[in-house]
């Protein structure tokens, strides 16, 4: 659905909002049992063969560097939203 709603309107998701979308996050469990059997997936991908064991380490460490300016983007980003509700 927000798929559709992002190729028809990529710049204004508000208007989806407007049509009664609702726009949710995925509930963390959900969320985290994914990510968590993608982590063991890795695990033993990275066992069993030396040169994705290579890439996936050096993804991990980018993922946890970039993790870090998500943080400041986020906080920034919740500033922003909130000087934008005092008008």
């Amino acid at each position: 659905m927000l798929a559709k709603v992002r190729r028809a309107e990529p710049a204004c998701p508000a208007a989806a909002r407007g049509r009664c979308a609702q726009l949710r996050a995925f509930p963390r469990d959900r969320d985290g049992g994914g990510y968590k059997a993608s982590l063991e997936v890795y695990k033993e991908a990275s066992e069993k063969s030396p040169a994705f064991r290579r890439i996936y380490d050096s993804m991990t460490k980018f993922r946890g560097e970039e993790l870090l300016w998500f943080r400041v983007r986020k906080s920034f980003d919740d500033f922003m939203h909130g000087i934008g509700s005092i008008k």
